[in-house]
């Protein structure tokens, strides 16, 4: 164990602006889809903080659609809009290059405007808004505030918490259905949770400029997850603040017409495929960097697999009981349900009992732990708590399929 003691925390720190040089630059991507960029400018132009300029990334070859939509926000967006073609380009000899990445077309233009002398305007601030998604009025002057406050300069950038809005295209038109909060347990950006499954999304996430120089942009080989790859890159420098305050709107189509998409929402079918690609690449990258690497993960990888194969003990016996509980439920007669249900909340009490008992028991096994006196299981299973019950409640519940 190396004993050498690091500075914490080993986040790296950001320089304030002036309120004269944190102006936000807004990356809106959008493709095909005039029903939805409408929602996207309104709240763009209804925040209350004013020190923005959108790039308006246009994925497609349609420039006449995208100019009609634009056309009743045109004197709001007056000196504070830069349209970004993004649609089929053309080499020399007439044929079509490869296009840029939306999101890295627009941070070239964005780095562009920083780098002209001539504009007075400077960014301190990205921040990616879908077209199809929203902000509460006081997003930006809320982010904003964060990131300029002192006690905040080793944060890289600010999340907030999201209300997940489901919506359906149904005859040219969006239906509401209904809304909820998205993943509220989360109160903060853990790094190892962020590793385990993206907990954030481009709408309410909110970044400094100075991270395109430190971590790069966006990847350009990933069609999904490039928010996630890099929130997790801007997490390698340094940490990611966090609002508990539900100022970010996130759209979803659970029944859709045909129509196109700017974010992956809509390309659920391909997440699975392109996320063991994005694991294999970082295992790779892990091992290249540090050949001693492969033993370390190559036994994480066998213990999960002997907790899969424990836990499935208990799974058995689960199951076992449950046949027990679905016949002992058939007998109860319509006569005597009352006494019935007393005897099956008993019956489900030692049900309850006897799978900890077994559960408490595999655990022991499986780290070779001696068997605590009753007086000290408690305490036992308090430390078991600490150090193991997340990755162990994670295949309890795998197991159950939760």
């Amino acid at each position: 164990m190396n004993s050498k003691l690091f500075a914490f925390p080993n986040s790296q720190t950001f320089p304030l602006h002036e309120e004269d040089e944190a102006s936000v630059a807004i990356l809106m991507r959008t493709k095909d889809r005039p029903i939805l960029l409408p929602r996207g400018l309104s709240s763009v132009i209804n925040q209350n903080f004013t020190d923005w300029h959108l790039f308006l990334i246009n994925d497609s070859e349609d420039t006449e659609t995208v100019d009609q939509v634009l056309l009743p926000y045109k004197a709001k967006l007056k000196g504070k809009l830069t349209i970004v073609d993004n649609g089929r380009l053309l080499g020399e000899d007439g044929l079509s290059l490869e296009r840029e990445r939306p999101l890295n077309a627009g941070i070239k233009a964005v780095l562009k405007a920083n780098n002209n002398k001539t504009t007075q305007q400077r960014f301190a601030y990205f921040v990616v808004h879908d077209d199809d998604d929203a902000w509460h009025p006081s997003f930006l002057q809320e982010t904003v505030t964060f990131l300029e406050q002192d006690e905040n300069t080793q944060y890289a950038g600010v999340c907030t918490s999201v209300t997940m809005i489901e919506e359906e295209i149904k005859d040219g038109k969006v239906h509401y259905l209904k809304e909820y909060p998205w993943k509220p347990h989360v109160k903060a950006v853990s790094f190892w949770e962020l590793m385990k499954t993206n907990q954030i999304v481009p709408i309410a996430s909110f970044f400094r400029i100075e991270l395109f120089e430190r971590i790069g942009v966006f990847n350009h080989g990933m069609p999904v997850y490039d928010d996630w790859d890099f929130a997790l890159r801007a997490l390698s420098c340094a940490d990611i603040g966090f609002i508990e305050k539900p100022l970010a709107y996130y759209h979803k189509r659970v029944r859709n017409e045909s129509l196109g998409s700017a974010s992956a929402n809509t390309a659920s079918a391909t997440f699975g495929f392109w996320n063991r690609k994005y694991e294999n690449a970082i295992l790779r990258e892990a091992i290249k960097d540090g050949p001693g690497n492969y033993g370390t993960l190559f036994a994480m990888a066998n213990f999960e697999k002997r907790m899969q194969f424990e836990f499935s003990k208990v799974n058995q016996k689960n199951e076992e009981l449950k046949k027990m509980i679905s016949m002992n439920a058939r007998t109860n007669s319509s006569a005597n349900i009352g006494a019935s249900q007393k005897k099956e909340k008993s019956f489900l009490k030692k049900i309850d009992s006897f799978f900890y008992q077994n559960l408490f028991r595999h655990i022991l096994k499986l780290f070779n732990i001696p068997k605590p006196p009753p007086e000290k299981r408690k305490s036992f299973l308090n430390r078991l708590d600490s150090c193991l019950y997340q990755v162990i409640f994670k295949h309890i519940l795998k197991i159950f399929g939760k």
